[in-house]
């Protein structure tokens, strides 16, 4: 770890080759006073963050500091080192050139996670809820940042997703990239906490394992009771088997977990900002159209848009 056990980073843009940077620049917002202006500009607590030619330092700061190394399926925060207020994205808001969700700094903290771009080395999406760190040929409307190019938060998936991280030491993967397979023995880690899936009774809870990222180091008395497997009809329908009771997970609409002999309701498993349908890589796990996540209590709960909590990757057990 760095300053404040952060890592000292830039981050580039792979295809515009530019820099995040931070900006002093506040974003105005229009807003209505007393109907009796019909509107007026206000300052908020946002600030412009932009692409630039010039690299700027960022404080990457894992949520689990188990190690001085960041490590692939770290949850983070990434800090402006010269303003000390944080990127942040607001998906209900729109960017002002064009229009996707507004990236920005802020004052309080939002946590992060990354996914790997397997086709350009050493790239990542940055990933804050479900819309992603993206930057383009556009630049800002606004006269003091019009030189600069949009950086903005992004549903979809393309090739301005992808950033090069500048860190001392490279992130630490301890993933086999192998395509899953109907029938794989698998263990299903929530990201959040990075906890497993794991039958404790007549239902399925969230528990840790002591380990971190390595399915070979996995030591743990439970660990027997983690062993799933995915049984595809297609990637529309994947079943989850628990190996050891050689039982079903089903959930119904009303978040009861039950266990069945046979195949009652699919689950579908859409990989994040990738196409694969990889180990390692990070899914929504979805039923009844609603996103399977951490609940309270270490339980399972089913939401009807995704967030941190819905994030799953899925591991294979050695």
């Amino acid at each position: 770890m760095n300053q404040d056990e952060g890592h000292i980073v830039t981050l580039r843009h792979s295809k515009q080759g530019g820099y995040l940077r931070g900006t002093t620049e506040q974003i105005s917002r229009e807003t209505k006073i007393f109907f009796i202006f019909p509107s007026r500009y206000q300052e908020t607590d946002r600030f412009y963050v932009v692409l630039d030619n010039q690299p700027d330092q960022w404080i990457l700061r894992p949520k689990h500091k188990q190690s001085t190394q960041l490590r692939y399926g770290d949850e983070f925060t990434i800090q402006h080192k010269s303003s000390r207020r944080y990127l942040n994205s607001f998906i209900a808001e729109k960017s002002e050139t064009t229009e996707q969700g507004l990236m920005c700094l802020t004052n309080s903290e939002s946590w992060f996670f990354m996914q790997t771009c397997q086709h350009i080395r050493y790239c990542y999406s940055i990933i804050n809820q479900i819309q992603t760190l993206h930057s383009h040929y556009n630049k800002y409307k606004f006269y003091k940042v019009s030189n600069y190019r949009e950086v903005t938060s992004f549903k979809e998936r393309d090739d301005n997703d992808f950033w090069q991280i500048s860190l001392e030491t490279p992130i630490h993967m301890d993933i086999d990239y192998k395509l899953i397979k109907s029938g794989d023995k698998v263990l299903i880690k929530n990201i959040h906490d990075l906890e497993y899936m794991q039958l404790v009774g007549n239902t399925i809870e969230l528990v840790k394992g002591n380990h971190h990222g390595n399915m070979k180091k996995l030591n743990y008395i439970g660990a027997r009771s983690m062993i799933m497997q995915l049984v595809f009809d297609n990637f529309d329908q994947t079943y989850i088997y628990i190996v050891p009771t050689k039982q079903y997970i089903d959930i119904d609409e009303n978040e009861v977990v039950r266990l069945q002999s046979a195949k009652i309701r699919p689950f579908q498993i859409i990989p994040i900002k990738s196409k694969e349908f990889l180990l390692g890589q990070y899914f929504y796990i979805q039923i009844h159209d609603r996103y399977l996540s951490r609940g309270n209590n270490q339980k399972l709960s089913l939401n009807q848009f995704p967030n941190v909590l819905s994030i799953w990757s899925i591991e294979q057990k050695e």
